[in-house]
């Protein structure tokens, strides 16, 4: 059975433009990723844009659907908007997150969300279709031991969803040691496209030979430059100087086409990974 928005929780826009640009949504992870919701365009439009794409791929993690009941876990889910997210689309979703008050958030919601670390939470063996980390491993102390839990809980053949910043792309080799996402002392971890996949054979995991493309420089590089210029990368306070924020859109778009030709030059590291059927 196709799964509408309204039935699985997400309101359906207001206006026709909206609607559309939804439908359009639809169609697009209908066809690439197995799901099966509603309302759907005929087609997928001829011409995407690379943010559009983007943004689509992003919305579901790059996971396809492996049909109704499939079970997804978020470790470091916040206050559960990507949990919603995946929910409306199909999955039945649980999260982890150690920051009591969002924890607390995403439970007034109505999600499943256990306070804590992953190793922690206590969570039945291969039960899980997939797990996502977005923008979470660099922040543990002990990156393999999550990511053998996370293998520990996954299905045999189930798949892992990781996004970090690339140490070893265009921003790092520009920006040196003002490079925002080093944003030391919350990043304890950096990993480059090797090393992640290290990582994840080291936990017992079979990576994809592909990283996912993730063209995301323009905001990284403007807060960099704040970074070189001593203001705030957060308030963005002084503003920059004109010829600065040239110098940076410039070098943005630089990377930009770099990151098209390859992924491995992007500011974000997007893997995925596989616990393997046999084991």
């Amino acid at each position: 059975m196709r799964e509408s928005l309204r039935t699985r929780g997400e309101l359906p826009p207001r206006s026709a433009w909206r609607r559309h640009r939804t439908a359009q949504r639809n169609a697009y992870l209908n066809t690439r990723y197995g799901y099966q919701l509603i309302p759907a365009a005929a087609r997928v439009p001829r011409w995407l844009s690379t943010d559009r794409r983007q943004r689509w791929d992003k919305h579901v993690a790059f996971l396809r659907y492996p049909g109704r009941g499939a079970r997804l876990l978020d470790v470091g889910c916040g206050n559960g908007r990507f949990l919603m997210q995946m929910r409306a689309v199909g999955w039945e979703v649980c999260g982890v997150e150690p920051d009591p008050k969002s924890a607390a958030q995403a439970a007034a919601a109505g999600l499943d969300v256990r306070t804590g670390l992953l190793p922690d939470a206590s969570l039945p063996g291969e039960h899980f279709d997939a797990v996502t980390l977005s923008h979470v491993i660099e922040h543990l102390h002990k990156p393999i031991e999550t990511l053998h839990e996370c293998r520990r809980i996954l299905k045999p053949g189930g798949t892992i969803s990781i996004a970090t910043p690339n140490l070893g792309g265009q921003g790092h080799h520009v920006f040196g040691p003002d490079w925002f996402a080093l944003d030391p002392p919350r990043h304890l971890v950096l990993f480059t496209p090797d090393s992640l996949r290290q990582a994840l054979q080291m936990a017992g995991f079979e990576p994809e030979a592909a990283l996912r493309p993730r063209v995301a420089a323009k905001d990284i590089f403007r807060r960099s430059m704040h970074v070189r210029n001593g203001s705030d990368p957060m308030s963005e306070r002084p503003a920059l100087p004109f010829a600065t924020r040239l110098k940076a859109v410039w070098l943005a778009q630089a990377a930009h086409r770099a990151t098209r030709a390859r992924a491995e030059a992007g500011e974000e590291l997007v893997l995925l990974a596989r616990r393997p059927l046999s084991s």
